[in-house]
């Protein structure tokens, strides 16, 4: 038997039970879906997004850039957008390194960073 003749086979086979497994699958599917309509939502979040437009927040964007990277003609290197950008960015690195970094009493003082490695 070559492997045409084996794949041709497999189809045939496959094709006779073709509703058969339509039905699973379909059946499959619904079970999944009352499982995942049942279990309640767990994380929810919530984000207010402000535009750095003003003149104020610009200004105060490109001095925050000009001290994360230490040097003073950021305003020229980068776009507004972009200053904007990094800007979020260093800050929402420091607050996930603080957050990770936070030492949990009712966890035997460890850091939330052995915790989640420890889960995942």
């Amino acid at each position: 038997m070559t492997t045409q003749e084996l794949i041709q086979r497999i189809y045939l086979r496959l094709r006779k039970f073709r509703y058969v497994i339509l039905a699973a699958g379909l059946g499959l599917a619904t079970l999944l879906l009352i499982w995942a309509a049942g279990k309640p939502t767990i994380y929810t979040s919530h984000a207010s997004v402000f535009p750095l437009t003003a003149a104020r927040d610009n200004s105060i964007a490109n001095s925050a850039l000009s001290t994360i990277l230490g040097i003073n003609d950021a305003p020229q290197s980068f776009s507004q957008e972009a200053s904007i950008n990094i800007v979020e960015l260093a800050l929402s690195r420091h607050t996930r390194e603080a957050v990770v970094m936070e030492r949990l009493p009712e966890m035997n003082k460890r850091t939330i960073a052995e915790l989640l490695i420890r889960e995942y």
